[in-house]
């Protein structure tokens, strides 16, 4: 083994703990300001895309729904929380309903394509 490997467990540990820490920093950022509410979101953000990356890491050991379908649909409305946190710093309306319904779409279709196999677009041979 080459010591330049890394273990994919150990990615998936740091990947984690980094958007923590980063969710953590954004929620002590906000504390400080209330009335920074963008904050909040993006930090709700990293939090979700920390429980999603650990959801990937159960692949293997956890039913496929649960590793592929749900951690894609959790990293999904991650985004959405972050598309909606940047619409709050513009002073706009989080547009979260619209987003966590493209989210929950995703969730299906994938269970869907897992189910029958089928591809979402073939490509040319």
């Amino acid at each position: 083994m080459n010591p330049a490997d890394l273990d994919l467990n150990t990615l998936f540990l740091v990947t984690m703990h980094v958007e923590i820490m980063l969710a953590l920093l954004l929620f002590f950022a906000w504390t400080q300001s209330y009335s920074k509410r963008a904050l909040a979101w993006w930090g709700s953000a990293h939090l979700m895309r920390a429980v999603s990356i650990l959801l990937f890491g159960t692949f293997g050991s956890a039913p496929d729904w649960i590793a592929i379908d749900l951690a894609n649909a959790v990293l999904f409305c991650s985004f959405a929380l972050t598309w909606s946190g940047a619409r709050v710093f513009d002073r706009r309306q989080p547009a979260l309903r619209e987003q966590i319904g493209k989210g929950l779409v995703a969730l299906q279709h994938g269970r869907r394509f897992r189910q029958t196999g089928e591809h979402v677009r073939d490509e040319p041979e």
